[in-house]
């Protein structure tokens, strides 16, 4: 039998010995963190052919396809996809939560407190603030980098597949 984990800050996982049920591809905590980690994500037929096999099967003819990716494959690579990385995350509660955990299990050092606490490196927001805001304003004077969110779910998706202007 399985166990159902709730706790989406659990994130030494094994991708060998975890599934993701999914009725598609969602931008949900836990699509991207089986993404970075590597774990299957299955549709729930793979569930009831378990159910009527009596056993586990292979995930592999039941993988959930994910938009902008070419393989269904679970990659291992995400795990290291943001190494060496120093982060703040800046919007709500519940947006800071999911994605400093993500981040982290992405290997990224994230530092509580958002653009406020950050002296260097990068700072996640929902979207781009105005170049008037003081987010702007603060990420100019100290040199830090505003990415969106959708820039890094286009990083966790294909991540070998993204162009970054340079000067």
């Amino acid at each position: 039998g399985g166990v159902i984990v709730n706790d989406e800050s659990t994130c030494d996982v094994d991708p060998q010995r975890f599934i993701l049920l999914s009725t598609g591809y969602c931008r949900t905590t836990k699509t991207f963190l089986a993404l970075i980690l590597g774990v299957p994500i299955v549709s729930i037929e793979w569930l009831t052919a378990c159910e009527q096999s009596g056993t586990f099967l292979p995930p592999t003819g039941y993988l959930v396809r994910i938009p902008g990716r070419s393989s269904r494959e679970p990659s291992q690579s995400g795990k290291y996809l943001m190494q060496e990385w120093t982060l703040g995350v800046e919007g709500n509660a519940s947006f800071v939560k999911s994605w400093s955990t993500i981040c982290r299990a992405a290997g990224a050092t994230v530092i509580d407190g958002g653009i406020t606490t950050l002296h260097t490196g990068r700072i996640l927001v929902q979207k781009l603030p105005s170049a008037s805001s003081r987010m702007s304003r603060l990420a100019s004077e100290k040199g830090v980098v505003v990415i969106t969110v959708d820039w890094l779910i286009d990083l966790i998706i294909c991540p070998f597949n993204i162009m970054i202007y340079l000067g």
